[in-house]
């Protein structure tokens, strides 16, 4: 077998997700997690949202919401890697 294909993408935590993140990311994620010939690190970008959100303490409230959507959307975590940029 050979080794897997290995995705890396990022979402900002710049507030709740709606169904076009659902369309323009989380769809495809899940569906590329649950696929044994991929590995998928998948990470939540407070930091980047810094640049543009300078409140770090509403940035901090989003990232956990935006976890429990990746999941909600049917991200494998046992095929994938989920983190917080700044952990």
């Amino acid at each position: 077998m050979s080794e897997p294909q290995v995705v890396l993408s990022g979402i900002r935590a710049t507030g709740k997700m709606h169904f076009g993140n659902y369309l323009g990311v989380l769809e495809r994620a899940a569906q590329m997690s649950n696929d044994p010939t991929k590995k998928c690190l998948f990470f939540i970008a407070d930091l980047h949202t810094l640049t543009t959100h300078k409140e770090a303490t509403l940035v901090r409230t989003h990232a956990p919401e935006i976890l429990k959507d990746m999941l909600a959307a049917g991200i494998n975590p046992d095929n994938a890697t989920i983190y917080v940029q700044s952990h």
